[in-house]
């Protein structure tokens, strides 16, 4: 239970600091620039990291494990945030080095939330979890974490600034380093020799060498069939929510307070109300229609916010809506992560779980990008409208074609399966 819990903390430290990133970049960006398009840059920047870690971090958990992947991660992510405040205040920040420590940090920060994740399930099974709860208590933290971080960010952003506010997330992150050292031991097990010192350590040993890297799980997910229509799916949804979350919302946000800090709140009441409905997914994930779940839920946490803001409702009714719109989207992860891991083999999660993020996260800079391109361009009203149609046809995907079904069916996997899919 100590590792499990271990993990988990450390999870939910990293969360609360990339919360913090969230908030404070986009709002940092605005208040040096006054420019939508350098925000839709810095977006971008902050989002493509996500692509690159996914691609070359699952290979190096693979190697040496979920204990060094994890603490080396965060290291290296902590400094790169804290170089961001210390810079600013020397006068020492143009604004192309401030994205390449944007970059950098995000970069980092893929692998050592893969290195967390992966181990979940094992960790879990140890404890008696099944794993829907496994899933569904990852995900209320992670959500419960945004929240956290959202409000500190909002508040912080209030009295400090934008840029002095990460030295939190730095904090964070040394927190996170501190839990995986005393939670996982340094050693290494094969999962072969003792599953059960494969959840602790996470350094699995696969005998196929075909098997190792980013583009076996990227096979992986191309040969189900499932997989690739969810990924699909989550690909174009992560654009437009990287574009409303680093261009739409802090724009939204500095229109109605000066210094922007309304941001972190949104994101909180949304967090708040996704963490409600992650809490409460596995208490009645037994009895759920998943497919008819997904459609509707995503229906209610997508359109809507885009909507209130378009039509200028006053700021509480907009808190109000993301608050309900997160209900709705706090069991959408815990549905994707639950079939992930009843599809994808035990020895292969690190490999598949990488390339899962990469792919996913591979239109989020192309969002971010067109989001602020399109606010300088035409104004934020026809982007609210865009995105808010986008959303609503999106929500009618899972209704449609037979390979949908398979959220319904339970997969089982033997945890010596490596090979691919036939």
């Amino acid at each position: 239970m100590r590792a499990l819990l271990g993990v988990l903390s450390a999870l939910a430290l990293s969360k609360i600091g990339n919360a913090i990133v969230m908030v404070a970049v986009p709002l940092f960006v605005l208040d040096r620039t006054g420019s939508a398009a350098a925000t839709g840059v810095a977006g971008m920047f902050s989002t493509l990291p996500v692509v690159i870690g996914g691609v070359l971090g699952a290979p190096l958990v693979d190697r040496f494990g979920s204990r060094v992947s994890s603490l080396v991660a965060d290291s290296l992510s902590a400094a790169c945030v804290i170089a961001v405040p210390i810079l600013a205040m020397l006068d020492a920040l143009p604004f192309g080095l401030l994205l390449a420590l944007v970059l950098l940090g995000g970069i980092f920060d893929t692998p050592g939330d893969t290195a967390k994740t992966v181990v979940l399930p094992e960790l879990g099974e140890r404890c008696g979890w099944t794993l829907d709860r496994v899933t569904g208590t990852s995900s209320a933290i992670q959500r419960s974490s945004a929240l956290v971080g959202s409000a500190l960010a909002g508040f912080g952003v209030a009295i400090v600034g934008a840029g002095n506010v990460l030295f939190l997330t730095a904090a964070m992150c040394a927190g996170a380093v501190v839990l995986i050292a005393l939670a996982l031991p340094a050693r290494r097990v094969s999962v072969h020799a003792d599953p059960a010192a494969f959840a602790e350590n996470a350094a699995p040993s696969t005998p196929a060498t075909e098997s190792r890297g980013f583009w076996f799980g990227l096979t992986f997910l191309w040969r189900t069939p499932l997989l690739r229509a969810l990924i699909l799916l989550i690909l174009i949804t992560n654009a437009i929510d990287s574009a409303n979350l680093t261009v739409i919302m802090p724009i939204w946000a500095t229109g109605i307070s000066a210094s922007g800090a309304l941001f972190g709140f949104m994101i909180g009441c949304f967090s708040a109300g996704a963490l409600i409905g992650a809490a409460v997914f596995p208490l009645v994930a037994a009895r759920l229609p998943r497919r008819r779940f997904l459609v509707v839920a995503l229906a209610l946490a997508g359109p809507p916010p885009f909507v209130a803001m378009l039509v200028g409702a006053p700021p509480v009714v907009v808190l109000g809506v993301l608050f309900c719109a997160g209900l709705a989207a706090g069991a959408i992860n815990p549905i994707l992560q639950s079939t992930l891991f009843r599809e994808i083999p035990v020895d292969a999660r690190a490999r598949v779980f990488g390339a899962t993020t990469a792919v996913a996260a591979s239109a989020m800079p192309i969002g971010s990008l067109v989001g602020g391109t399109g606010v300088a361009l035409w104004g934020l009203a026809p982007v609210l409208l865009a995105a808010a149609l986008a959303y609503a046809v999106l929500a009618l995907v899972p209704a449609v074609g037979s390979v949908w079904r398979g959220l319904e069916r339970p997969v089982v996997n033997g945890p010596d399966r490596v090979g691919l899919p036939s």
